[in-house]
């Protein structure tokens, strides 16, 4: 199994609908893709900081960049980018040794 861990900035202003578009967008449009094995969506509330991370069957998968995926995902990580200020997105690629 592997990953894609996306970094993020949000404000306090943006977080809740930073959230909303993961929540009820994003993650729905990934559930459609192959290979993907679920996601976790982690925000650090006093400094904005947010950190999502897909889990993918192989590396091919994982390394794509999300809005390889298709309209349905690009969609929503395009209203993400839209709410969150200043450099939008760090991805990096990570191999899952252990899952429980």
């Amino acid at each position: 199994m592997y990953a894609q861990l996306v970094r993020s900035r949000t404000t306090d202003q943006t977080c809740a609908e930073v959230h909303r578009i993961v929540a009820d967008e994003l993650i729905p449009a990934l559930h459609n893709q192959p290979g993907f094995a679920g996601a976790l969506s982690l925000v650090n509330a006093p400094t904005g900081e947010t950190i999502m991370i897909v889990l993918w069957h192989s590396a091919e998968q994982a390394q794509r960049p999300l809005a390889a995926n298709g309209t349905d995902v690009l969609a929503p990580l395009l209203r993400v980018a839209g709410t969150s200020p200043g450099d939008h997105q760090s991805t990096s690629f990570w191999e899952v040794t252990v899952r429980v």
